[in-house]
């Protein structure tokens, strides 16, 4: 079990104006916050990471606590940089793999969308190397039923469509 924490990319926008001589206008108390609001919290356990609210996260700067596996905190970093801005990664799991070399986690991500509303995607994300790409987007929709299978494993149905996943860790699921 670990605590991670991921850093988003600032975007070009966000870089703090300077003045004609080049020296930043923020201060360091600034500049902290800016940092502390561009970082994500995780609580990470074998292959699997789950976003804690920015308001129970109170960790030091940059720290890793206990000892998460190698790769999780690569790949939620990798993860996020997948994402649009507005986006949030919820939670990620690691899934079982069919193929030597690859790896693969099953994300949930959501964004605030119409009329304040949260809208969510399951998100598929094949790791070969430490390169991400998408290879699953489906919807979250009001017929979407979840099913747990008797192996540890589970199907999600939505537009008459059926996808099932095995996580290569139940218990850190639930």
């Amino acid at each position: 079990m670990a605590l991670v924490t991921v850093q988003r990319s600032p975007s070009v926008s966000s870089s703090p104006p300077s003045s004609e001589y080049g020296s930043s206008v923020y201060s360091l108390e600034e500049e902290e916050q800016k940092n502390r609001s561009l970082s994500e919290y995780y609580f990470a356990v074998k292959g699997f990471g789950v976003l804690l609210p920015k308001n129970e996260c109170q960790l030091g700067r940059g720290r890793r606590s206990g000892s998460a596996p190698p790769d999780i905190q690569i790949h939620l970093q990798a993860m996020l940089h997948l994402l649009c801005q507005g986006d949030t990664l919820h939670m990620a799991v690691r899934l079982e793999s069919q193929h030597m070399g690859r790896v693969r986690y099953l994300a949930v991500v959501g964004r605030v969308g119409r009329q304040d509303a949260e809208e969510d995607i399951l998100l598929g994300v094949d790791f070969t190397g430490e390169r991400p790409s998408t290879g699953l987007v489906v919807p979250v929709l009001a017929d979407t039923r979840i099913s747990l299978n008797g192996d540890g494993g589970f199907s999600v149905c939505t537009a008459g469509r059926k996808h099932i996943f095995k996580p290569i860790s139940v218990q850190a699921m639930w």
